[in-house]
């Protein structure tokens, strides 16, 4: 597995955020990979069925933004300042229009990106050039509610409001979520909540969404739009996969064991253990894509 050539390191308050470009010398349309929450831009590239892989194969030239803290960064500025940078950066070197693929909290930060409930460090209409496309993978759209997570989130408001207590000469500056960016998915979050009201998606802009029917960390209610909010957008398509949010681990260790034990068993265990693809991992996705979207300029 290569993610190839650094492009540039941009320091932000947040980190240190990395572009890869897996492609150097590629001429096809321009795509680029943001990842999500606890990943990294190697996730494309780390199986022969990776999206980056399936994108490559077929000419297209391939970048992949690493976030400087998918974790406890705030998700505003990976959007203003790391994604931005990586767009304009790839916009100006290529000087075409830019296909977006976003996996899970990747497509907050790109919904974040270039949308017009925000403030934005930058025109919104010159975002709106450089972008041909979103595509949208598993994405917690409408906020998840993870058991630990929604006390998280209880427990960070509570923190804030003790610091903004506290008397001081000057009034602390403190965001809503303590700056992190995993509370920020959550139904709940003023984040979410700003995103779908009362505008999705940036009309502006051609989207897709991907969602994964057997989705283990964003549930499917959360990451389709509903039939009201699919009508206030123009040109959009969303598609169900028989996927995965991710590749878990150990589960690749997990199939060879089930081959190499009798046929009932390893029935049985395909029962109660269905194996599915990461939807970043799926041939179908990437076709899907192609069609919809890519293709589509």
């Amino acid at each position: 597995m290569s993610i190839r050539q650094i492009i540039f390191e941009i320091e932000t308050k947040q980190g240190l955020a990395k572009l890869y470009h897996r492609t150097p010398q590629g001429t096809g349309h321009p795509i680029l990979f943001v990842h999500g929450f606890g990943s990294s831009a190697s996730v494309w590239f780390s199986d022969d069925a990776s999206l980056g892989f399936f994108f490559i194969d077929r000419g297209y030239d391939c970048w992949a933004l690493h976030l400087s803290s998918d974790v406890s960064g705030e998700i505003s500025t990976l959007a203003h300042e790391e994604l931005l940078t990586a767009v304009h950066h790839i916009f100006t070197t290529r000087n075409q229009r830019i296909t977006i693929i976003a996996h899970s909290m990747g497509g907050i930060i790109a919904r974040v990106f270039t949308s017009p409930h925000f403030k934005h460090p930058y025109p919104l209409n010159k975002v709106e050039r450089m972008i041909h496309g979103i595509a949208l993978l598993a994405v917690p759209n409408h906020g998840v509610e993870a058991g630990d997570i929604s006390q998280i989130e209880t427990t960070v408001k509570s923190i804030r409001n003790m610091l903004l207590a506290d008397k001081r000469e000057e009034p602390l500056n403190i965001p809503p979520d303590l700056g992190l960016g995993f509370v920020q998915l959550t139904h709940k979050s003023q984040l979410i909540q700003r995103l779908n009201t009362p505008l999705v998606l940036n009309p502006n802009i051609r989207w897709i969404n991907a969602v994964a029917t057997y989705d283990r960390i964003v549930p499917r209610e959360s990451a389709l739009f509903s039939s009201s909010e699919v009508a206030k957008i123009p040109n959009f398509k969303q598609q169900e996969f028989e996927c995965d949010h991710m590749a878990y681990p150990g589960v690749s260790t997990l199939k060879k064991v089930v081959k190499v034990i009798d046929l009932t068993t390893s029935s049985k265990l395909d029962e109660k253990l269905p194996f599915y693809p990461a939807i970043h991992r799926s041939e179908d996705v990437g076709t899907w894509i192609l069609d919809e979207l890519i293709k589509k300029q």
